[in-house]
């Protein structure tokens, strides 16, 4: 996911390393040196720690680590600095909202005349609707003529790289989404207020002008990018963000702005309430923003929309706070919007990749029972699934990469056994201790694992099986439970936060933060904290669930101890409790024997000759359905790949095909999505 980059001059061979360095810490702290080293050398390190602490941060002490290093040096205006001081709010939950939050913001893109561009925000309120500042999009709601108004847009997923301030530079990692051909005919706006954010003590007529001019336009694009997945292969759709109304901050309340600033990635900062304006339609913060900012959303610590971010409050013509126009003002003015479905669900994957490079055909079974075995709480059952193949190339390693594309927006560990560099162990004691590598437990757990019955005890003994099949598993239920979850003083938790919070403050505090003396601060609750010296403990968790993927070779057969010990730990015999329960296993290849019987629905044999029309139109529904778009089977692209496929086959052995229809299949998906885009930007 991090290292599918689209530019060629930076894609890291990474899939390779991993499967060179793997198993070991030692080796996994090399793989991580490559990619590190390969991202300073391309002068990429922000993006690195801009994208870690973004989707890998579920510690707030681990992300506050990332901080100094994600400040961009070519970013020299004041909100590129303030873009990741969000220590004052529990990170965890923080992070939880900006992964829902994220997809649904947009930058707005308004060329003007002679090469001008004005630059905005705006976010989704319905599947095909945003809401911005009416002012960033004006010159064009005033129709200049000459066709620059048709060339508006809304730039979704700009997360990483440097600022947009030509339309011909929005990256392919991108999602750019025209405004509607009729979009001037507005579904509803409001007016700019004249020096709006320059009236300390607005008169009586003044009063009744701000609240009719609130400076805001819903604007209907060209797609119904909302219902659309967010990535190629499927996955969750992006959605949009409830019109219901709030009253509005309470004193000193956070006010969190994700914004873009000058064009620049998606950024956030956070300040506190500050007063509304006496029209009450006004509310002001010290959030930091910049131009480019209007019409980003407000939400307050509770993450509910209060507001719209629309201008500076200058009064006496000096900077002293920003300003939002209240939501509940915007709110009852808003049209009805085509958003009577629900919010949309996530769609099935068909692609192991985020881009779309690899075709999945077939492998329903495997897909579905991930998805029930993702339930904390499902039977015995379905926690245990077969891939058997032996042919060549039949995709025995692609379901690895079909779990772990399912899993990547959890934080499940997977556990390989029997890689092509790392061969099933042998024996209970090096089985154990991979795991417990792979899961990176402390290495000291292994001294209480209980011991062989006898230095040279053979194979086949009671006491061997015993110790097997009952003693081993028994201990490593208890190594689960004591390391699933841990306690963590809150104490010592404040007393690090305050630390790193304050270091992460000084790496990207401003030249007018530092004059103003301005310091990190803490939330009055961990205040509270500090001043009691008493903060309890609180319960965290380091997984919810194990998958645990074991790859046993054509003709080799497990040991009768690791088949002793697997039986139990994958509880297809009795015994076993609540955290053996939450291990997931994967067999591909071959089917261990201590496996009798498995739910039909959990087992598959792969066999590539047995790919055919089905698998691929069931693929190209997938493709269809991520683009929120009626599946057609007489469309000439799916007729296209199904005639190649069948001369694919008259050409090339069964071995070879997959792979090169896979290519064939991600260019003209490719196409395909390409084509969809025009054709709803061109009204078609």
């Amino acid at each position: 996911m991090l290292f599918e980059l689209n530019d060629p001059d930076v894609m890291l061979d990474v899939k390779n390393w991993r499967n060179e360095l793997t198993g070991h810490k030692a080796q996994k702290l090399e793989l991580a040196q490559r990619i590190v080293d390969a991202f300073e050398t391309r002068g990429l390190i922000s993006s690195l720690a801009n994208t870690l602490y973004r989707k890998m941060g579920s510690d707030d002490l681990v992300a506050a680590k990332f901080v100094p290093f994600a400040k961009d040096g070519t970013q020299d205006n004041q909100q590129a600095a303030l873009a990741y001081r969000a220590l004052m709010l529990q990170q965890s939950k923080l992070r939880e909202f900006l992964i829902e939050c994220e997809p649904r913001i947009c930058m707005v893109f308004a060329p003007g005349p002679q090469g001008t561009a004005s630059l905005g925000t705006g976010f989704l309120i319905g599947p095909d609707c945003i809401l911005t500042a009416r002012h960033v999009v004006d010159f064009g709601i005033r129709g200049p003529g000459g066709g620059i108004y048709e060339r508006y847009c809304a730039v979704f997923d700009h997360v990483t790289g440097p600022a947009l301030n030509n339309i011909k530079d929005i990256p392919a990692t991108a999602r750019k989404v025209m405004f509607a051909p009729n979009w001037q005919e507005l579904l509803q706006a409001r007016d700019v207020m004249p020096n709006d954010g320059g009236i300390a003590n607005p008169n009586a007529e003044q009063i009744e002008q701000l609240k009719k001019n609130l400076d805001f336009a819903v604007i209907k694009l060209a797609e119904p990018v909302g219902s659309e997945s967010r990535y190629n292969n499927g996955g969750s759709r992006r959605g949009w963000f409830s019109a219901s109304a709030f009253t509005g901050p309470d004193l000193d309340q956070r006010i969190i702005i994700p914004q873009h600033p000058m064009g620049f990635r998606q950024q956030i900062d956070f300040g506190r309430f500050k007063e509304k304006c006496p029209s009450e339609t006004r509310i002001r913060y010290d959030t930091e923003t910049a131009k480019g900012t209007s019409g980003a959303p407000c939400f307050n610590e509770k993450f509910e929309l209060v507001g719209m971010h629309n201008a500076a409050y200058r009064p006496d013509g000096l900077d002293k706070w920003n300003q939002a126009i209240r939501f509940d003002w915007i709110a009852p003015l808003l049209p009805p919007i085509d958003n009577s479905t629900p919010k949309p669900v996530a769609v099935q994957i068909w692609s192991a990749s985020q881009t779309g490079s690899k075709p999945i055909f077939g492998r329903r079974l495997l897909i579905e029972w991930i998805d029930r075995a993702m339930s904390v709480t499902a039977p015995v059952v379905d926690q245990i699934f077969a891939a058997e193949g032996k042919i060549g190339k039949s995709g025995r390693a692609f379901s690895v990469e079909i779990l772990r594309e399912k899993l990547s927006v959890r934080s499940d560990p997977v556990v390989e056994l029997g890689t092509a560099l790392a061969p099933l162990p042998t024996t209970v004691e090096d089985i154990m201790a991979t795991i417990v590598d792979q899961l990176a437990l402390p290495p000291s757990v292994l001294a209480d694992m209980p011991v062989r019955p006898y230095k040279n005890a053979i194979d086949g003994s009671k006491k061997t099986a015993t110790w097997a099949s009952k003693e081993v598993p028994d201990w490593f239920e208890r190594v689960l439970a004591d390391n699933r979850q841990f306690g963590v003083s809150l104490l010592d938790y404040v007393r690090q936060l305050q630390e790193y919070g304050q270091a992460a403050f000084d790496a990207s505090a401003t030249d007018d933060e530092r004059a103003q003396g301005r310091k990190f601060e803490l939330t009055p609750e961990q205040q509270q904290i500090l001043a009691t010296e008493d903060g309890g403990i609180e319960s965290r968790s380091r997984w919810q669930l194990i998958w645990v993927v074991l790859r046993l070779r054509t003709g080799q057969k497990l040991t009768e101890e690791l088949s002793n010990l697997l039986a139990r730990l994958a509880r297809t015999v009795e015994g076993g409790t609540s955290e053996l329960g939450r291990i997931r296993w994967l067999f591909i290849e071959t089917i261990p024997d201590f496996i009798a019987i498995l739910d039909p629905r959990s087992k598959e044999v792969l066999n590539p000759a047995e790919i055919g029309e089905t698998e691929l139109r069931n693929c190209w529904r997938g493709i269809a359905n991520a683009a929120n778009y009626p599946f057609n089977e007489n469309d000439p692209n799916v007729v296209g790949s199904l005639n190649f496929f069948k001369k694919l086959d008259k050409l090339v052995q069964t071995e070879q095909r997959l792979p090169i229809f896979q290519q064939y299949m991600f260019e003209i998906a490719t196409a395909f999505r390409a084509t969809v885009s025009a054709n709803r930007s061109a009204g078609v």
